[in-house]
């Protein structure tokens, strides 16, 4: 994980994705992370991509002057959310958590 954060701070600046979007892949992905054998302190893909995502949706917000109040809201909305579509059946949740942490691959490939 470490590499990771240290490749995002080298890495030139990219446009970040809008807030919604952000805000759904980091609660995919924390969702993700916390179902991975070992859990979140695994520190699988899912756990790199929540980090990642996190990051992404906290720096959105903050460009969009969104609260710190309702991002944590949102955030914790998202991973619940995302955790009982994870769980249950018929949803595309698994897709767009591949599609989510691809793109985390793709940015720490600069």
């Amino acid at each position: 994980m470490l590499s990771l954060l240290l490749l995002l701070a080298a890495a030139p600046p990219t446009t970040l994705p809008p807030y919604r979007e952000s805000i759904r892949c980091a609660g995919l992905a924390e969702a993700a992370a916390k179902l991975e054998p070992g859990g979140a302190a695994a520190g699988g893909a899912a756990y790199d991509a929540a980090v990642f995502w996190g990051m992404a949706a906290s720096e959105r917000a903050r460009k969009d002057g969104i609260s710190g109040e309702r991002f944590t809201a949102d955030q914790v909305a998202a991973a619940a959310k995302a955790d009982a579509e994870l769980r249950g059946p018929g949803t595309d949740a698994l897709t767009e958590l591949a599609l989510c942490i691809a793109r985390v691959s793709a940015a720490a490939k600069g």
